[in-house]
């Protein structure tokens, strides 16, 4: 049985595998996908009509609205799959492994499995089909193999990082995000960027790459390396736990990255606790804020010295309103000069 070894980056270690020749395009695709960055990928690789001879499209089923109704919501690229008039199906109710390859796939001397935000485990029997995994591809929001998982822009903007990216990876077996990795492009992460301006960025950068490895398949299989797994870090679906605000443990600056991280899926709340115990405690949701300083220039000092005063020598978790700024500064942790000033709640 014949091997191929190709060694990658200064100080990667070895890759061995099969060695399988990589068609060229045209291509017969399958793509995967769901949200606003993998319709940027779709519609990209749609106007590249040189890349291939057939697109179909499979994407989760619908979801009901949150507000109840009988009205569906319709994912992005199922929207867009419509528009171009693509073949398109559903995740089979049973999942995955259920699904069968569509006829034009099974006899294309060129078959293309893509995924971008699919959110389903890509069954080994599925895999199998395709003769190279190089023709079984992800496109991912991060330099792999940092931020795996669901949601690496929003991680990456709450753990404050400078610089992101997009990665194309092979698609493997039981894990998501640990494919070898086939084309990579930094993205700096913009100071005070939320969520939803640094998706806009990263989805168009994203479509570029993909649309690029696909136009250079071959030599991007060759020039493919492994991740290096002990870098790994985890970008975990969002939960309800990660807004609570510990006033105690995070300064303001990681209060501010959150709100814009996680904000728009889920705004940060916290636990009003009255000065006088007769009252009751009140959940609040912190729907705008910012981070500041208690004293030095542009600060809240000089803003509202009343409400500075009020909050010198008080542990984190103190709070204060300052009418002349209409907004609540709450102590933070980290230093005395640490606050976070609230300018829009509810609860």
């Amino acid at each position: 049985m014949a091997f191929r070894t190709v060694l990658q980056r200064p100080g990667a270690q070895w890759v061995r595998g099969m060695a399988t020749r990589v068609p060229e395009a045209p291509y017969d695709v399958l793509f995967c996908g769901t949200d606003l960055f993998a319709r940027a990928a779709l519609e990209r690789l749609v106007a590249r009509t040189e890349l291939y001879k057939s697109i179909q499209v499979l994407t989760p089923p619908d979801v009901a609205h949150a507000w109840g109704g009988k009205r569906m919501r319709v994912s992005p690229v199922k929207q867009l799959a419509q528009e171009h008039k693509l073949p398109h199906e559903q995740v089979p109710e049973n999942g995955m492994d259920s699904y069968a390859l569509p006829e034009a796939l099974q006899a294309s001397a060129a078959p293309l499995l893509l995924t971008a935000s699919f959110g389903h485990m890509i069954p080994q029997a599925l895999l199998s089909r395709f003769a190279s995994p190089s023709q079984t591809l992800n496109l991912h929001p991060s330099l792999l193999p940092l931020l795996r998982g669901a949601a690496p822009i929003q991680w990456a903007i709450a753990r404050q990082y400078s610089t992101t990216g997009v990665s194309v990876q092979q698609l493997a077996p039981q894990h998501f995000d640990t494919g070898n990795v086939l084309g990579q492009v930094s993205v700096p992460v913009p100071d005070g960027c939320t969520y939803e301006s640094l998706a806009t960025k990263l989805s168009a950068v994203g479509a570029d790459l993909l649309v690029d490895v696909i136009a250079n398949l071959r030599r991007c299989d060759q020039e493919a390396w492994p991740q290096a797994s002990a870098e790994a870090t985890r970008a975990p679906k969002l939960k309800k736990s990660v807004a609570v605000v510990h006033w105690d443990k995070w300064d303001a600056d990681k209060i501010d990255a959150r709100m814009r991280a996680f904000g728009g899926q889920y705004p940060l709340t916290t636990t009003l606790v009255p000065a006088k115990a007769a009252f009751p405690r009140v959940s609040v949701l912190l729907r705008e804020g910012s981070s500041l300083r208690r004293t030095g220039q542009g600060s809240l000092g000089e803003q509202d010295a009343e409400a500075a005063a009020a909050l010198q020598d008080q542990p984190p978790g103190t709070a204060t309103y300052s009418p002349i700024l209409d907004a609540v500064a709450v102590r933070c942790a980290a230093h005395e000069d640490n606050v976070y000033l609230v300018t829009n709640t509810e609860g």
